[in-house]
């Protein structure tokens, strides 16, 4: 739910220094697919700026105290190589919508995004119980 709000909010008025900085995530991310740390850094650190970008003290403090745990589940996720290409993907689609000031559209990709990862890791027994 924070996800996709942020999402939305982030859209509203994007910053060319927010989207660039999602880009270069996103491109660091592609880049280290194949090391779990590093890619799950990148990972979090995009959806940390998303919050950022929101304005909203509140979803900035949320990003902040799950940051953590976030990045461990993150490398859990990059584990599945499939699910990995699947969030750079998806990545890409929350920025051009960002990009779009598409609020929508940003909200509709980040839910997509956070659900393929769902089903991803129910599919394989990695979901949290």
């Amino acid at each position: 739910t924070i996800e996709v709000r942020t999402a939305y909010l982030a859209a509203k008025n994007p910053t060319p220094e927010l989207l660039s900085a999602l880009r270069q995530d996103n491109i660091c991310m592609k880049e280290n697919v194949q090391d779990t740390n590093e890619a799950s850094k990148y990972d979090m650190d995009f959806h940390f700026r998303i919050a950022q970008a929101t304005g909203n003290v509140f979803y900035e403090e949320i990003s902040r105290i799950l940051y953590t745990p976030a990045v461990s589940l993150m490398r859990e996720t990059t584990l599945i190589h499939s699910l990995m290409n699947w969030s750079v993907d998806y990545h890409d689609r929350i920025l051009e919508a960002i990009s779009q000031k598409n609020s929508d559209l940003a909200a509709e990709c980040m839910y997509q995004h956070l659900k393929n990862i769902e089903e991803a890791l129910k599919e394989r027994g990695l979901e949290r119980r």
